[in-house]
């Protein structure tokens, strides 16, 4: 069962990062793609050159991309992610709903994302 958790949870993980365009089915990249593919404010609202590097500042490049899945998710502008905007599997949205309201907030969506890709995880080898 433990299998099946992960798989869940990291297949949520890579829809959260990869911000999924409203009304949209295709998941963009996980990284930014460079300037010369991607003019300054066209898809991201930020320049290339001010999104941070993932490998150089990975909880600045995580912020960022949450604040990109909300920026387009978020239809109706109530600064949560409802089952209807989340782009995701219903069991994985309940997997980051930990207050179980029904909407994702902000701070959710934030601390499972650090959670899986920021806090670098605690070795078992001593």
């Amino acid at each position: 069962m433990k299998f099946i958790e992960y798989l869940l949870l990291s297949a949520a993980c890579c829809l959260l990062v990869a911000g999924c365009a409203p009304g949209g089915s295709g998941v963009e990249p996980s990284v930014p793609q460079p300037a010369a593919q991607e003019p300054a404010g066209e898809s991201t609202g930020m320049p290339p050159e001010d999104v941070p590097d993932r490998e150089t500042d990975p909880a600045g490049f995580y912020d960022w991309r949450v604040d990109q899945m909300f920026l387009n998710r978020d239809a109706d502008q109530d600064g949560t992610i409802s089952r209807d905007e989340f782009a995701g599997n219903p069991a994985e949205f309940d997997v980051m709903d930990v207050d179980k309201d029904g909407h994702l907030s902000r701070e959710e969506v934030r601390d499972y994302v650090f959670a899986r890709f920021v806090v670098p995880p605690v070795s078992s080898v001593d």
